[in-house]
């Protein structure tokens, strides 16, 4: 099995984009309410979503740190959008050549990676037009609220795949039918 980050980041950017394009089609009173930049800003979040891991990734984050700092609310997804902070600041990358605004899609971007916790998911959804974008697009790639998004799809693919477990074209199935079922 395969386990590296850049072949893991390459996967969550495709399966998100693969997921949110097979959802419009499914559903095309959705389409006029996501743009190509929405669906690029979920890719960008699924491509950098665990650029803030440390050596060792899991085992480094919750048990190296955890010992060193055990009252520490330090994640590698905050770690990740400080690094994704610091390469816009300092023009090592600039998003805004590809349409994307360096304040409001950023912000939407850092959501997607860090995950909208329930408080503050329970506070929007009591608000008219409390979600900048549509709702569904916040969980793709860190579903707080189900746990299951592409992230952990890619390694459930990749993972089968690799290790001779047989899958029955479930993951391509999820993908394939899955459907938003939010209050337009």
């Amino acid at each position: 099995a395969c386990h590296n980050r850049f072949e893991h980041s390459i996967g969550v950017m495709h399966l998100a984009g693969k997921l949110i394009r097979g959802i419009l089609e499914r559903q095309p009173a959705l389409q006029g309410h996501v743009s190509e930049k929405d669906i690029l800003c979920v890719q960008i979040a699924g491509l950098c979503h665990d650029l803030g891991h440390g050596p060792f990734s899991h085992v480094f984050d919750n048990i190296l740190l955890k010992r060193l700092n055990p009252n520490s609310l330090w994640t590698h997804e905050d770690a990740g959008c400080d690094i994704i902070d610091y390469m816009v600041s300092n023009n090592i990358i600039d998003l805004e050549k590809y349409g994307i605004n360096h304040t409001s899609d950023l912000d939407f971007i850092k959501e997607c990676i860090i995950g909208v916790d329930k408080k503050t998911c329970f506070q929007r959804d009591q608000k008219q037009n409390g979600w900048q974008r549509r709702r569904f697009l916040y969980f793709i790639i860190n579903n707080t609220e189900s746990g299951l998004d592409v992230d952990k799809l890619d390694y459930y693919q990749r993972d089968c795949k690799a290790t001779g477990i047989q899958a029955n074209d479930s993951f391509d199935e999820l993908l394939d039918t899955a459907m938003v079922m939010e209050c337009m």
